[in-house]
């Protein structure tokens, strides 16, 4: 009696199934019939998705966001109305239930470490489901070439400049070098199906080796300029294109993929059930909705990129093996160079297509308005809680802030001409602020109102950046940032102890009246009541974490790692203990959410930014352990966010098991090209 009253609530089940989403009561339980028309009821299409984008277009001054300097106002960035379209895209590619390996607790600590899964199995019905929907893809690329033809657009110059793109894009963004390497290559793979594309990334140049092409074109070199900077909408952005493409050379719909011996090969009788049941499936299908050209490349991709991706299948040796079984009969299995070439340009097109609309718009998530009013919180919050400063203080750095917002605005000048412009800033400010500390000294502080109101200008992220791509053995690009960071920050320094020097010859006259000793002068004796900090510090938290330009789903667990940084510093922990929880949380979070875990260590590291000890250091007249002083502190808290990174690889670009992927096995060896020598 309980087994039939359990079967019928199945039915009932499944028939309501079928009367929400058009499949008939015969069909719904035959394989992978019901599954196909969830697919199309609750996807839209990639195109119709990418087209609601409104992302900021790239930006003209390499030092236009808070790595490389002020975040301008002006800066075309995204607008309110189109957020909720674009927080639709942010739906996870890395679904953690997927990957988490069954035996044990160690097998388990050892995935929440490395993010690799070599234990996962793959379930039968998982496996039959996938080998459906890729029958079911191969019947549509093959209909597709007889109605319609090969496309013209994506021929092999439209994927190079879609990979350069999608690199140029992601390193511009902040996507750290480590991951970038492993996920381009598996962009590669998944758009033209050829493995062994190698990325050569040095300082502001990229090359990018190319293997041989289908049409037996020869291989090739390509070298291009980038730029480093931090942007985390963009960076979401081009992560769905990017993700979506190495989805095509995975088993997932996410970068990261199951390894070889997570399923069992198919047997032939499988296959030819599966061959069979989609070919009358599809037919029927393909009769009765006559879908149009853009329709079936949509559904193509669209199956590719949610179960086994065609070049998955074709680059896997156990697939492979078990479709030669069954060639000698039946060629179903069998994919021919033209249906090869047919994807590849569908993906291209696809992805060139979203490129261009993520370049193209320039619409405004931040209003002027409020781009003004963060910077003033931020910098007002910076002065009271970092240095101690007093209203008056925190009312100083803020409209220095904005003002200097405004000067510094010049989008028609070179970087060399920016930079003597972001020098001329420096001197204002510390100029003002010497004037406003020497003549009301018991209301204002000069290194409160200076430093809080030139937070955007030092460049600590490209230090502590740096050294954590020196630990990830990416030593040259991360060398440069690096110096690049110290160079940059102790300019600014050094300007504003110029202008503070300026400032006191104009209040006492000659140099022999100068004190020599500006220590006293870096922290204020008038603060506010630190009763008021555990108000401030939201506010400030998000108003600083909204500058990196996320969207405004990001913000909130961004805000809350700025204040988790911060109240640890509070505490009296360590900078490599901070650093270290920092980016161990956002490892955890991006884990279990599949979202990328840059914004919330950005927003963390913020309020450790090594740019502050630099002036404090250049204040002292002790200036012989200057240099030594920031690089402990520098190299203090990358360390600790490296380690951090080790105890939990984060989630970046759908893949969790790129920091550990070479060491455990789970990224296999490249082969080797002389890349070079191909121009």
């Amino acid at each position: 009696m309980r087994s039939s009253l359990h079967v019928g609530k199945i039915e009932a089940c499944v028939l309501v199934l079928c009367l929400c989403f058009g499949v008939s009561t015969a069909e719904a339980f035959q394989p992978a019939a019901l599954t196909h028309a969830l697919a199309q009821k609750q996807q839209r299409s990639f195109s119709e998705r990418i087209s609601a984008l409104h992302v900021i277009s790239p930006l003209r001054r390499k030092d236009a966001t808070l790595d490389g300097g002020p975040l301008n106002a002006t800066e075309p960035v995204l607008d309110n109305d189109d957020v909720p379209q674009a927080l639709e895209r942010t739906k996870r590619h890395y679904e953690w239930k997927e990957f988490l390996p069954k035996g044990g607790l160690i097998r388990r600590m050892r995935w929440l470490i490395t993010g690799a899964s070599p234990f996962t199995k793959e379930s039968d019905e998982h496996m039959r489901g996938s080998l459906a929907s890729l029958a079911r893809m191969v019947i549509l690329l093959r209909e597709y070439e007889r109605r319609f033809g090969v496309p013209t657009d994506g021929d092999l110059q439209v994927q190079r400049q879609v990979v350069s793109g999608i690199t140029q894009n992601l390193y511009g963004s902040g996507c750290p070098t480590w991951i970038l390497d492993t996920v381009m290559t598996r962009v590669h793979e998944g758009m033209t199906g050829k493995e062994g594309m190698e990325l050569l990334i040095l300082p502001n140049r990229c090359f990018v080796y190319y293997p041989e092409s289908d049409n037996k074109q020869c291989a090739g070199t390509n070298l291009f300029k980038m730029s480093a900077g931090f942007d985390i909408y963009k960076l979401g952005a081009v992560e769905q294109v990017a993700v979506r493409l190495a989805s095509f050379a995975s088993n997932t719909k996410s970068t990261e993929r199951f390894n070889a011996a997570s399923f069992r090969m198919p047997r032939r009788q499988e296959l030819d059930s599966i061959k069979r049941q989609e070919m009358r499936t599809t037919s029927k299908y393909l009769q009765d909705e006559l879908p149009t050209q853009e329709a079936m490349a949509s559904e193509i991709l669209d199956l590719a990129s949610s179960t086994y991706g065609l070049f998955f299948f074709l680059n896997n040796p156990k697939l492979q093996q078990a479709t030669n079984e069954t060639a000698e009969d039946d060629q179903f299995w069998e994919i021919d160079d033209s249906t090869r070439n047919i994807f590849t340009r569908l993906a291209a097109h696809e992805a060139s297509t979203a490129m261009n609309a993520i370049q193209e718009n320039k619409r405004q998530l931040y209003p002027q308005k409020v781009v003004n009013l963060l910077k003033i919180m931020s910098s007002a919050g910076a002065c009271s809680m970092w240095f101690g400063g007093g209203f008056a203080d925190m009312l100083a750095a803020a409209s220095m802030a904005v003002t200097i917002s405004y000067a510094t605005t010049f989008r028609k000048l070179a970087f060399e001409e920016q930079i003597l412009a972001d020098v001329a800033a420096s001197f204002a400010v510390g100029l003002c602020s010497g004037l406003l500390a020497i003549k009301w000294p018991h209301r204002f502080c000069f290194g409160a109102i200076a430093l809080g109101s030139v937070m955007d200008y030092m460049q600590g992220f490209k230090v502590v950046y740096g050294v954590i791509e020196v630990m990830s053995r990416n030593k040259v690009t991360g060398t440069a940032r690096l110096l690049e960071g110290i160079l940059f920050t102790g300019l600014i320094s050094y300007t504003m102890i110029f202008g503070l020097g300026f400032a006191f010859r104009i209040m006492f006259g000659p140099a022999s009246a100068l004190p020599h000793d500006y220590s006293s002068m870096l922290t204020s004796a008038h603060g506010i009541s630190q009763k008021l900090f555990p108000l401030l510090l939201p506010l400030t938290a998000t108003a600083w974490s909204a500058l990196f330009r996320p969207s405004y789903g990001d913000l909130p667990l961004m805000a809350f790692h700025g204040m988790l940084a911060m109240s640890l510093s509070w505490a009296g922990a360590p900078l490599f203990l901070t650093a270290a929880t920092v980016t161990f949380s956002a490892g955890i979070i991006s884990r279990f959410t599949g979202r990328q875990a840059l914004g919330n260590t950005l927003a963390g590291l913020y309020a450790l930014v090594p740019g502050t000890y630099m002036m404090g250091a250049l204040l002292s007249p002790n200036k012989a352990g200057f240099l030594e002083s920031v690089l402990i502190k520098a190299i203090m808290i990358g360390l600790g966010g490296w380690t951090g990174t080790i105890l939990c690889s984060p989630t970046i670009l759908g893949k969790s098991s790129g920091l550990h992927g070479r060491a455990f096995g789970t990224v296999q060896p490249q082969k080797k090209h002389e890349a070079l020598l191909h121009f």
